[in-house]
């Protein structure tokens, strides 16, 4: 079973965890992660982008001139496609890019990330992340006491303060233990996790309703 160290807020190690191995040692493939990831993007997307075509643009019922006589190419309508201010020949149309993925495939991008965060050494446990008032500087200072560049920070408890702490600087970001997911986590090249989170983890059978 993989243990990492705990640390207290001051960077100080108090003593050690023990990680479940189905988690923390899960055997993936990038292929899993590239799925998850392709769908939270796919399901990021609006959709909403529309452009007109000709039959939509409004104007045009007149034609611009006569057929000939004018040394001009020949032209029905001003709102053609080869005019300014004309429709377009093949627009965008509002669509649903929302993509589904199995459950056990979300699941296993997301032990798989979190196993590569273990093995890199970029995962860090907290017995507990609070702070009396909200003050950035002091977060920055537990960030640095702690090596950990840009985290992602992941609480069991929503604590208010330390939200409010860490919003302004650049790079930091933060989930709640029941949002868990792969993308969030790779986009970040540490982890800092609080124990309580890390006991929700070891439970698999409750997990699996998070993931």
């Amino acid at each position: 079973m993989p243990r990492v160290d705990l640390y207290n807020i001051e960077g100080e190690v108090i003593g050690e965890v023990e990680l479940q191995p189905e988690i923390f040692e899960y055997k993936g493939s990038k292929a899993v992660v590239y799925e998850a990831v392709k769908a939270h993007l796919l399901n990021c997307r609006q959709g909403t982008v529309k452009a007109k075509t000709r039959g939509e643009v409004s104007g045009g019922g007149k034609k611009p001139f006569k057929q000939k006589g004018t040394g001009n190419a020949r032209a029905g309508s001003n709102r053609s496609p080869v005019w300014r201010g004309g429709g377009v020949v093949f627009p965008p149309r509002p669509r649903q890019f929302e993509a589904k993925i199995p459950l056990k495939v979300r699941r296993a991008a997301l032990y798989t990330v979190l196993t590569d965060k273990v093995k890199e050494g970029n995962l860090r446990v907290v017995d507990s992340l609070s702070i009396d008032s909200p003050k950035t500087s002091r977060m920055v200072q537990i960030f640095k006491k702690l090596k950990l560049s840009k985290p992602l920070v992941i609480m069991g408890n929503k604590d208010e303060n330390v939200i409010l702490s860490m919003r302004n600087i650049p790079g930091i970001g933060h989930l709640r233990f029941e949002n868990l997911y792969a993308y969030e986590i790779l986009k970040h090249p540490t982890l800092l996790i609080t124990k309580d989170v890390i006991d929700g983890l070891n439970k698999v059978n409750e997990v699996e309703t998070y993931v």
